[in-house]
């Protein structure tokens, strides 16, 4: 590991979480992230515990070794030294704190696997629970995952929300086809049969009468 460039004269400005500083250089606010370690994410246990420790190590005045030219995700990367302990730099007090990982893709920290492994032994911190708990950069993976599931599942709803409906088609009758719509049971007097049984009713009566009259 080698150290790139001394900042220092910067003040102290707030603590954002285990692993994350805000520290003021020239009247600029910059946010600075310590090198080599990955403190528990908000919403993991031993959280809070984390951040307040930082809090309570860190001084007014900072002094940093930047790690790193370019920034990530707008942050500083840096071995950080501040507060009553300058032997130690911020970095491998938190590790020794038991409130901190050792992160090799953040940054080869020198001793850091063998003080990471004293607090496991002493059971500090975080090393204290009873239960596994998630590394951070575990913890991170899974919540993206679940949230870019949830705006998947989200995207298909509103998809099939906007697809067009099909149009109901209107029932046409094919022409030359009878309806079948019922006939009415009410029979009316110009059907065929009707007129039949009336003419043949008052033939019958003219009979009757015709009869009638010859035998008188």
């Amino acid at each position: 590991m080698r150290l790139r460039k001394l900042t220092s004269g910067g003040w102290m400005c707030r603590v954002v979480d285990g692993d994350t500083l805000v520290v003021r250089f020239k009247g600029k606010e910059n946010i600075i992230r310590l090198y080599g370690i990955d403190a528990p994410e908000q919403g993991q246990p031993y959280y809070q515990e984390a951040k307040g420790y930082l809090e309570s190590i860190v001084g007014e005045r900072v002094d940093l070794y930047k790690m790193d030219r370019k920034k990530s995700f707008r942050r500083t990367v840096a071995i950080v030294y501040s507060g009553s302990n300058r032997d130690e730099s911020l970095n491998i007090q938190m590790l020794r704190s038991g409130y901190a990982h050792y992160a090799p893709y953040s940054g080869n920290l020198n001793g850091a696997e063998e003080i990471q492994q004293e607090a496991r032994r002493e059971r500090r911190g975080m090393w204290a629970s009873e239960v596994p708990l998630a590394t951070p950069w575990d913890y991170r993976a899974r919540t993206e995952n679940e949230s870019a599931s949830q705006n998947l599942e989200f995207d298909r709803t509103h998809i099939e929300d906007m697809r067009p409906r099909q149009p109901t088609r209107p029932h046409r009758q094919e022409i030359g086809r009878r309806s079948s719509r019922p006939k009415s049971d009410k029979s009316t007097i110009s059907d065929p049969p009707v007129c039949v049984a009336l003419a043949l009713t008052g033939l019958l009566i003219f009979v009757l009468l015709l009869t009638s009259v010859c035998n008188s």
